[in-house]
């Protein structure tokens, strides 16, 4: 029966069914294999649903859609262009940081090329970057946020794993920082022989300032609510859709209230709903690998081929870098996380840097050649070759895996914040 399952899977993914679609099917058929009840997948989905994690997923998912929809990143362009057009290389920080952030605030990578790439490819272009900088930097930088709060995926893997999504949150940032100091020090230095420096000015950053006066505290309201531990991160969530859609459909009125109410809720909750199955699915699954024992199989027959844990470090980034690049976040989740975790404890890693170093790697993925997610949006959004998109993104994707690896060998950065953990930090 297991062989028959496995068939089936292949089957289905050969013919380009969705990927959930295969792992439900793998999982129902592997459940009736082993005697255990197909209602494993219902009662995942009723766990995820009393889950706060969906809530907070949902929020901010919504809160993602209807900023995105708004005329917010546009007045975030012109912020950092005000407030960064100083620095060598101006126009490139401009777009790491508004990628950074609109990623981070939407928690889709493609949706941020497909809203502001249009806009940050004319300000590169008019700064003095030649096409094919312009091209990579974007296609590129659409996954910068994915490590920072509200990142609906970070919030997708603490539920998957049962990891406390503040501590996630926290956990993101220093590296988050690395991956973006990496990318803006090459960006300064083609700045510099560039030229692309413009004066600054007082009056400009404060008209800027002015125009996005309402959606400045919106970063500080999450970081703020997540790294103090005053509410919850679902009552963060539930305060940001709330105060997003207040100030874009009241206080703007760049999104009629009937609209984001109406089209952007549905938009919304085919977004989640998809979420809410693929995590089911995913669940169930590791409930019938756990009852099988699959993981510990893992574990000793690695033990013979790597037996250091800088190779298992190399090895599991090599690994998930070209799942990040085949298969979408989440879906490259469900089949890692249940099969590597187990591995990576027994080489003594703890569990929020392993979550990071998951997420690191598949930000990653989105850009990397031949079929990372962000070169497809980009080649439509552009309009150019799928070659040429690749080609641009190579100096760009060689310097976001050297960020990977600070953040894979410096396991300090993620797990400063897991003191408050008991219980979780793994022995040396």
């Amino acid at each position: 029966m297991s062989l028959v399952a496995g068939a089936v899977f292949l089957a289905l993914f050969v013919l380009g069914t969705p990927l959930f679609i295969c792992i439900g099917a793998l999982t129902l058929l592997l459940l009736r294999a082993i005697g255990m009840d197909p209602q494993v997948v219902a009662i995942e989905v009723y766990r995820i649903a009393r889950s706060p994690g969906l809530v907070a997923i949902s929020m901010f998912a919504f809160a993602g859609v209807v900023m995105a929809r708004s005329g917010m990143p546009g007045r975030f362009v012109d912020l950092a262009k005000a407030l960064v057009g100083w620095i060598p290389g101006a126009a490139a920080i401009v777009t790491l940081t508004v990628f950074e952030t609109f990623t981070a605030l939407t928690g889709a990578s493609g949706m941020s090329i497909l809203a502001v790439g249009g806009m940050l490819y004319g300000v590169l272009r008019k700064a003095g970057y030649p096409d094919r900088f312009s091209l990579g930097m974007i296609s590129s930088a659409g996954s910068l946020g994915v490590l920072l709060p509200p990142s609906i995926v970070i919030i997708f893997y603490g539920t998957l794993t049962s990891t406390p999504i503040d501590v996630l949150f926290k956990a993101g940032l220093l590296p988050s920082a690395v991956m973006l100091g990496v990318l803006g020090t090459y960006c300064v230095l083609r700045g510099m022989r560039a030229g692309t420096r413009t004066p600054f000015s007082w009056s400009r950053l404060a008209a800027a300032t002015w125009a996005t006066r309402y959606e400045i505290p919106l970063p500080f309201l999450v970081l703020g609510g997540a790294y103090t531990g005053i509410i919850t991160i679902a009552e963060i969530a539930c305060i940001t859709a709330l105060y997003v859609l207040v100030v874009e459909t009241v206080v703007y009125g760049d999104v009629p209230l009937r609209k984001a109410v109406g089209d952007l809720a549905v938009e919304t909750m085919m977004l989640v709903g998809a979420i809410v199955v693929v995590l089911a699915v995913a669940l169930g699954l590791n409930n019938v690998l756990v009852d099988q024992g699959i993981p510990e199989r893992l574990v000793h027959w690695s033990a013979g081929v790597i037996s250091s844990r800088v190779g298992f470090l190399l090895a599991l980034n090599l690994l998930l870098l070209a799942m990040g690049c085949m298969l979408d976040v989440f879906s490259a989740l469900i089949l890692a996380v249940p099969l590597l975790t187990p591995l990576a404890m027994s080489h003594g890693i703890h569990p929020v840097h392993l979550g990071i170093i998951f997420l690191a790697n598949l930000e990653v993925g989105y850009s990397t050649p031949p079929v990372g997610l962000n070169l497809f949006v980009a080649s439509l959004t552009f309009k150019r070759p799928l070659l040429e998109v690749m080609k641009s993104v190579l100096p760009f994707v060689l310097l976001l895996l050297l960020g990977v690896l600070i953040i894979t060998f410096i396991p300090q950065l993620s797990t400063w914040p897991t003191a408050e953990l008991e219980g979780l930090t793994l022995p040396p």
